[in-house]
């Protein structure tokens, strides 16, 4: 884990700027760009490796996570 978290460090995945009033403001738009992007993939290589339609793998997680 914390090998992971240097390398999103790293690569900026995530940065966070300070303004003049103190406000605290967080861009994650990296790391979720990376993290759809690999999502995407292995949905795809699930559904072929499956012979499923990527909705049939899509729902299937849906429900994974909604239990």
């Amino acid at each position: 884990m914390n090998l992971a978290l240097t390398r999103m460090n790293e690569v900026d995945a995530v940065t966070a700027t300070l303004d003049d009033n103190d406000q605290l403001s967080l861009d994650a738009s990296n790391l979720l760009g990376g993290t759809i992007v690999s999502m995407n993939w292995l949905i795809e290589q699930l559904a072929q490796e499956r012979h499923q339609s990527r909705h049939s793998v899509i729902m299937n997680l849906r429900e994974f996570l909604a239990a």
